[in-house]
């Protein structure tokens, strides 16, 4: 019997060498560990796409115009920051309407934007384009 042990022990140490493990001890400890490096290459692949994504979001927030937010959402169309750069472009296309004062690109956005909060500013400067104020001198 204690020759049988000592021959098992041999095999145990001969297969830990060649790095087969027969211990089920062994066996544990190797899936753990490729557990755990899958785990960090996975955090590590979200973490570095979420950099870039970020990097990216705040170049395209301090360029500040339509066309750094239309190129952010094709580059990155699953970005969590997707629906706030449609926002933005709204907000710089009715900024945009509201300076020029341009009477037909504020119908066109009354139209792509029908529920939308700037409507009534929309149609005061309609409405000012329109009928505007008499001076009486």
């Amino acid at each position: 019997m204690r020759n049988w042990l000592n021959n098992m022990k041999g095999d145990l140490e001969m297969n830990y060498q060649s790095g087969i493990c027969m211990d089920l001890r062994c066996h544990r400890r190797q899936q753990a560990f490729i557990y755990y490096a899958l785990i960090a290459f996975v955090v590590g692949i979200v973490l570095g796409g979420c950099s870039h994504s970020e990097t990216k979001w705040k170049e395209t927030q301090e360029q500040y115009t339509i066309e750094a937010y239309i190129s952010y959402m094709k580059e990155l169309p699953d970005s969590p920051h997707v629906n706030e750069a449609k926002a933005r472009i709204e907000e710089l296309e009715w900024e945009a309407a509201f300076k020029a004062k341009d009477e037909q690109l504020i119908r066109v956005l009354l139209k792509k934007y029908p529920s939308d909060k700037n409507r009534i500013r929309a149609e005061e400067v309609l409405w000012s384009i329109k009928w505007p104020t008499v001076r009486q001198s």
